[in-house]
């Protein structure tokens, strides 16, 4: 995946960004075409092993199921140690789900493909971003 820096911010992002007007609830809003919560997971999860970081999203799909289907997608984190590290996580229904996810295909896949990538591993402290955080992140450079 390629990447590239948004607008004047230092905040660096997929070339491709996945939009996302064809989520949410079918039942309402103005599209009878858009796909329910399960699938709209799944297309990101497989965004996110491609390398996809940037999701387009309005409250005006759908009545909003949109920005709530990604929003239970994605979770932002941040770094207990550093800050101004974000990590973005996947929520799973329970250890179950995740264990199926990791079996899948193309979790193998990804990870055979990135594991001569990985020169340690360890599990940082998490903790949910908070909202004043975000403006220092995404400021612009002047």
């Amino acid at each position: 995946m390629e990447y590239v820096l948004l607008g004047n911010s230092d905040l660096r992002v997929s070339r491709i960004c996945l939009g996302c007007m064809g989520f949410g609830d079918p039942t309402i809003g103005q599209h009878s075409w858009t796909v329910g919560e399960e699938p709209t997971r799944e297309i990101i999860r497989r965004s996110l092993d491609l390398g996809v970081n940037f999701f387009d999203t309005a409250i005006a799909y759908q009545l909003g199921t949109s920005e709530q289907y990604v929003g239970r997608a994605l979770f932002p984190m941040q770094s207990a140690e550093a800050p101004t590290q974000i990590r973005i996580l996947e929520i799973y229904a329970s250890q179950d789900a995740y264990q199926q996810h990791l079996a899948t295909e193309h979790f193998q896949k990804y990870k055979q493909g990135t594991l001569h990538m990985v020169k340690s591993l360890s599990l940082p402290t998490m903790q949910p971003l908070d909202a004043a955080m975000m403006k220092q992140i995404f400021r612009k450079q002047l």
